[in-house]
């Protein structure tokens, strides 16, 4: 199987998102700074607005969630069995053991709850294969021109205005494999990920504007050679401005109405779909099928 690398990819900014998920312990601190536990949670990517909120066009890039168990006793229950016949090992595996357990037994509440929700807009920038240096010249895709610079703010403020409790901006920039003994290629790709972000840096500082509320993290991927960044990816999310809560949620009638009308296509939409059985739960607003599936399902447009 050839190895798709993000720099090689026209739909890349989707597909970074896709392996952003795919990799809980490298978005651990990103998702935890929105109030999300990254592992037990359920996300909703590339979602359509319309879907959930009539009149708005474009689409949502990550919506998460939060779950629960239908039964918050049984689950104690279990973790206390496990602890009793795992007395030796860390107490966070008896949590985990437990939860999967809990959740291959049907025990996650579903639909989930809506009462907590996170909006995230991603952009994925890339540098240039080949490229004989790191600059803004050899970064494409950056989205720094003035036009570029207030969609961006025009589609944070939109996510903040449908009701989000809190919102966050997540540039990625997509780097080429580093080769070499193995070591040194995963040295070097971190040294290509810290440069093209460091380069990147005026441009992400003018992403948006001092007084807004929304969060913004920066994903610069190093990418070793012998597997997509899923499974060879070097760096992690970097934050450079805290998501605060969405202070229109209390005090805005009409974002009230939108929340409102969010939580209950969500609960509908949610609650049409399969019982999950593990966790996190990734669904995709799929382009080919026009369905909402899991991540994982590999579909056809039939």
């Amino acid at each position: 199987m050839v190895t798709r690398y993000l720099v090689d990819i026209p739909e890349r900014e989707i597909e970074a998102v896709h392996r952003l998920l795919k990799m809980p312990i490298i978005a651990e601190q990103f998702f935890w700074s929105l109030g999300v536990n990254p592992v037990f949670s359920w996300y909703l990517l590339q979602i359509r607005k319309d879907r959930i909120v009539s009149s708005l066009p474009g689409d949502v890039d990550i919506l998460a969630g939060k779950l629960s168990w239908k039964d918050p006793k049984e689950f104690e229950s279990l973790v206390a069995a496990e602890a009793k016949d795992r007395p030796n090992i860390d107490p966070s595996w008896h949590f985990d053991f437990a939860a999967r357990k809990l959740a291959d037994l049907g025990g996650i509440k579903w639909p989930p709850a809506t009462d907590y929700l996170v909006g995230i807009e991603a952009k994925c920038a890339y540098l240039l294969p080949h490229a004989n240096s790191i600059s803004k010249d050899t970064i494409k895709s950056k989205k720094s021109s003035p036009g570029k610079v207030r969609k961006i703010r025009k589609q944070i403020e939109n996510l903040l205005e449908m009701g989000f409790n809190k919102v966050a901006l997540l540039d990625i920039i997509a780097n080429p494999p580093a080769s070499g003994p193995d070591g040194q290629a995963w040295l070097m790709a971190l040294d290509i990920a810290s440069t093209s972000e460091d380069e990147m840096s005026t441009v992400f500082s003018e992403r948006l504007p001092a007084n807004s509320p929304a969060g913004h993290w920066v994903w610069s991927i190093g990418s070793v050679i012998g597997g997509d960044e899923s499974m060879r990816g070097a760096g992690a999310p970097v934050q450079l401005r805290i998501a605060q809560e969405n202070p229109f949620l209390q005090v805005n009638s009409e974002i009230q109405s939108r929340r409102q009308e969010m939580e209950r296509n969500l609960s509908t939409i949610l609650g049409n779909l399969p019982l999950p059985c593990a966790f996190p739960v990734i669904l995709v607003d799929c382009r080919i099928c026009g369905r909402i599936h899991r991540m994982d399902v590999v579909c056809n447009n039939t």
